[in-house]
């Protein structure tokens, strides 16, 4: 478990980025500071294949970002951010991370009309370190090309493709590619109350977590342990040491270790959630999200269910 002078020093770091993104900001006439709390819960963590060892957890994250827009005349714009974060959980503290990313953003129109599309295409670039687990430790890289427009003077709708790509720093487990595409809408019930819905669909790399199993092995891509969910609780009930290829083995003392593994699959996510502006500076989000995984190569799949609640504070 973190201890609460560790994650005392990572908040206090994070304050301190915070103004420098306020700072470097602070020159532009669309400048915005915003500081976020955010409570998570998920009931599949740990990813897993087999529901004895699914495990749940608990997070708090403390993130600040900076964002302001460069006008490009009467249609078009450029947006830029920067953003610091750090996440404590609070059952699996090998988890616990920090993050530093940035992201631009080109939007445009190409009709003034109410309900002319607002094109964009964006990229993120996002740094992740754990707090011990170094397979998770690398970078994020997301492109997204997208639309969005105005039905009504209260709902808008959105679509688009998303490409995301991650690097591990010191194993391939987590170095994965996916193509998918994203539908939204939002739905103003009250000036300050927003309803919003999002389902999307991606292929390619996902990780999963178990103890090692043959019918797993054989379609994995690639394998690492993971110690991060602590011991197997199937111990001794291990199929062949990990494989195929360059890998973990199972030696003395390994038969309860559990192996994180990347696959091939289809990766369903449903999101609901709620806006709620409590005054001009103050924000509530609550969202909960269904995420289903479905291996192309066998039937192993899982799934998750997430609540998130967010406060958000604008500087």
């Amino acid at each position: 478990m973190m201890q609460p002078q560790r994650l005392q020093g990572r908040l206090v770091v994070l304050l301190i980025l915070c103004l420098t993104l306020s700072a470097t900001a602070a020159g532009e006439t669309d400048r915005r500071l915003d500081i976020w709390g955010v409570y998570g819960f998920d009931d599949n963590i740990s990813r897993s294949l087999i529901k004895g060892e699914q495990e749940s957890d608990h997070s708090l994250r403390v993130e600040g970002t900076a964002n302001w827009r460069c006008p490009a005349g009467a249609n078009a714009s450029a947006h830029f951010g920067l953003l610091a974060a750090a996440e404590h959980h609070f059952d699996f503290s090998d988890l616990s991370n920090v993050e530093l990313g940035g992201r631009g953003e080109w939007r445009f129109r190409t009709g003034q009309g109410f309900s002319a599309p607002i094109y964009s295409v964006a990229v993120d670039l996002t740094g992740h370190l754990h707090d011990d687990s170094k397979i998770r430790d690398g970078g994020t890289m997301r492109a997204t090309a997208g639309a969005e427009s105005r039905l009504t003077d209260r709902l808008s709708v959105r679509g688009g493709y998303r490409y995301t790509l991650r690097r591990a720093r010191s194993s391939s487990v987590f170095d994965n590619q996916r193509h998918g595409l994203f539908v939204g809408s939002e739905l103003a019930l009250a000036p300050t109350v927003v309803l919003n819905a999002v389902i999307s669909w991606e292929r390619g790399d996902v990780v999963a977590n178990s103890t090692p199993i043959e019918e797993v092995i054989a379609v994995a891509s690639a394998l690492a342990f993971d110690d991060a969910f602590g011991a197997s609780r199937f111990a001794g009930q291990l199929g062949p040491g990990p494989g195929p290829g360059p890998g973990p083995v199972a030696g003395p003392g390994e038969s309860d270790r559990r192996v994180a593994y990347r696959l091939d699959a289809d990766v369903w996510q449903f999101e609901l959630g709620t806006r709620i502006r409590i005054d001009h500076n103050l924000t509530l989000d609550v969202n909960g999200g269904y995420l289903k995984v479905n291996s192309r190569a066998s039937n192993l799949d899982y799934d998750g269910l997430q609540i998130v609640a967010s406060l958000g504070y604008r500087l």
